[in-house]
């Protein structure tokens, strides 16, 4: 406990208290203050009316500091139950976001795998493209040797045709020719 001498109005007071020596001279001083304003304001007034007249300020501004401590009290109470709805609120939307947050990890994840298996069959698909690529070309090249076979063996049968028309024109001619040998003879002997 704190004991405190202080001059209020002319008079000490001793007064104790808890609080620091500071604060309890600063009430003192105050009290002084307040009593002097109420002397300078009504010359009339003695100390113990202006001290009655200050207890009775005093006393007023307490209520309505109490009152307004009250609204203070009453809207800290609304916005405690703001804060209170806006955290949940905010939790509420915490927690959705993590489920959309797992949901799109999900999804790009099965994305990733669909994506990953059309790669991989579009690989495949190209290597097979790759073989019948080559595929092609072979059969084009062997294509192309067959048709120049084809050519040859078509110039070579046209060449055989030609050959045995000839041999047939020659036997033809051959076998006309012991014919008029033989109508010669023919006609030497009816001669």
């Amino acid at each position: 406990m704190n004991k405190v001498i202080v001059n209020i109005q002319g008079v000490e007071y001793t007064l104790v208290g808890k609080e620091s020596e500071e604060y309890i001279s600063q009430i003192g001083e105050t009290v002084d203050d307040l009593l002097s304003n109420m002397l300078k304001t009504n010359r009339k007034l003695n100390v113990s009316t202006a001290a009655i007249l200050t207890s009775c300020n005093l006393v007023d501004e307490k209520f309505k500091l109490e009152e307004e401590l009250g609204e203070i009290d009453k809207k800290e109470a609304g916005f405690a139950k703001e804060k209170q709805d806006l955290m949940s609120r905010i939790e509420e939307l915490e927690s959705e976001l993590k489920d959309k947050e797992a949901s799109i990890a999900q999804s790009v994840h099965a994305e990733a795998d669909l994506l990953k298996k059309k790669q991989e069959e579009l690989s495949k698909c190209q290597t097979e493209i790759s073989l019948m690529s080559e595929s092609v070309r072979e059969y084009r090249d062997d294509n192309e040797q067959l048709s120049k076979l084809n050519k040859e063996l078509k110039f070579e049968l046209q060449s055989y045709k030609y050959k045995v028309l000839d041999l047939q024109n020659k036997l033809f001619e051959n076998q006309m020719t012991p014919t008029k040998e033989q109508k010669e003879a023919a006609q030497k002997q009816s001669k």
